[in-house]
Order: C-alpha cells, then structure tokens, then sequence
C-alpha cells in the first residue's frame, strides 16, 4: 500500500526567508510527490520549481499538470481530458531508481516546449493501486501519446 500522499492538505504555502543576504523561497517539510490519476492530470506535490518555456521560474507546493495534451492552459490541467475522453489508466512500469523517502527535497519541473516536463531532484510517481517508481530525475509526459505514460517515451 502506498503511503498516504498530502495532495489534499499541500497548498502553495511557499513564503519568503532571509538566506544568504537574499529573500528566497523557504521549503516546507513535505515530499515530491506525482499521483497519477486514472484518466486524468498528474497530481504534483512537494517543493516545486517550474520552470516555463521561456525560463521564467515560479515556486509551488502543489500543481495539477495535463497529460492528456488539450489543456488551453499548458501545462496546467483544464479538466479537457474530460470533454476528449482521454483514456489512460494510469499504470506505472517504470522501474525505481532508488529508495523512497518522505524526506522533503528541492525540485524542479521544467516545460520543454513541444516537449515533456522534465524533472530533477527526488519524486516519488505513483498511484491509487500502489504502483510507484522513485528517481532523481526524468520526463513526464503531456501530450497524452507515450507508450511508456506516464513517463514520456521521446527523450
């Protein structure tokens, strides 16, 4: 069984504190965590750096992303894999590269245009049945075409 995930309690709570003479985001104890819905968005959790495709950087604790690829909003889910009847149960056959953790660690997201979300730093992907793969980096993807979803199969 997978350990309880804090999607439901994490908020973007990121705040501000003095370090190193500059004010800079503080990170919550909470883990990088991705729960990958069926037939639905990758529920992120953690203390997220995203990065857009013009390299501007915001913090979160939490983002729902698109998977499916019809998001107006990318790579923010709309709730469009509703209206397009986008099928995928969410199973996960990735291999783990190392332990899980509940450990709190940095993480960055960055969108590649026409590309997948690239990630670095600890997360945990997993989901509602207890399939779940751990690495300190990879790329998700959000087109919704992967044959290896939710993990992107053209990098």
């Amino acid at each position: 069984m997978p350990a309880k995930s804090i999607s439901d309690t994490a908020s973007d709570r990121w705040f501000t504190e003095q370090r190193d003479g500059r004010r800079q985001p503080k990170r919550l104890n909470i883990p990088n965590e991705a729960l990958v819905t069926s037939r639905g968005p990758i529920k992120l959790t953690g203390n997220i750096t995203l990065v857009d495709e013009t390299g501007r950087q915001s913090h979160h604790n939490e983002l729902k992303l698109c998977r499916c690829g019809g998001s107006q909003n990318k790579p923010m889910c709309d709730d469009r894999h509703i209206d397009l009847e986008f099928v995928d149960r969410g199973t996960i056959e990735h291999a783990s590269d190392i332990p899980a953790t509940r450990a709190s660690h940095p993480l960055k997201v960055t969108v590649v245009k026409d590309g997948p979300l690239k990630y670095q730093g600890y997360l945990r992907v997993y989901n509602q049945r207890g399939q779940e793969c751990v690495s300190m980096n990879g790329a998700l993807c959000r087109c919704g075409q992967s044959s290896r979803k939710p993990f992107c199969d053209c990098v």
